[in-house]
């Protein structure tokens, strides 16, 4: 079928409602759980960087150590997304390399780099704990208030058939279509919605 044939798919006379149940400060929240992971991994690296200090004399490390102290106490009580991705490319760029090669190079090293490997995520390579836990906690909220709108949802329909759509953000959206047109066999008074 030609896509200029279809026309406008329209609905006479139904009444929108949209709503939104956002979790407040999600957004300040998220930030913080992703400072609070990105403040542990550095201060993990330097850590790990005073434990092996001493054991092998490479300059790259003592640099290593001065870009990481500078990076740990940049972050604040807030975190731009330019210095998060700063940290990121540093963590993915640099250390992770490096300490992947001390490891490999260096076997009196395992132990300290074990310790380290052992607090971040063995497929990113960064600390996420928590971001998890952010998150773990918007999916309980989220599946609270999607069991009460599925609830709801039924009492609507038994008022009068709808059309009910909901998506997630960081809290959950809807939006409820109700109208004569929806139930053409059923008289339609705004009373409903």
């Amino acid at each position: 079928m030609n896509p200029e044939e279809i026309g406008n798919i329209r609905f006479e006379g139904v009444q929108p409602l949209y709503g939104a149940v956002d979790i407040r400060n999600s957004s300040i929240e998220r930030g913080a759980a992703i400072r609070e992971d990105l403040r542990e991994q550095l201060q993990l690296i330097a850590q790990t960087f005073d434990s092996i200090n001493g054991q092998i004399k490479l300059p790259l490390l003592e640099e290593l150590q001065y870009k990481n102290n500078v990076l740990l106490n940049s972050i604040g009580d807030t975190l731009f997304a330019e210095d998060e991705v700063r940290i990121n490319d540093f963590l993915d760029q640099e250390i992770a390399p490096t300490l992947q090669h001390l490891y490999e190079g260096y076997p009196q090293l395992k132990t300290e780099l074990e310790n380290y490997f052992a607090h971040v995520d063995k497929d990113s390579g960064h600390v996420f704990h928590h971001r998890r836990e952010y998150e773990d906690s918007l999916s309980q909220i989220n599946t609270a208030v999607n069991a009460y709108l599925e609830n709801e949802r039924e009492n609507v329909q038994e008022s009068f058939p709808c059309y009910f759509e909901k998506y997630r953000t960081d809290g959950v959206e809807y939006n409820i279509y109700i109208g004569q047109s929806i139930a053409p066999d059923k008289k339609f008074d705004l009373l409903y919605p």
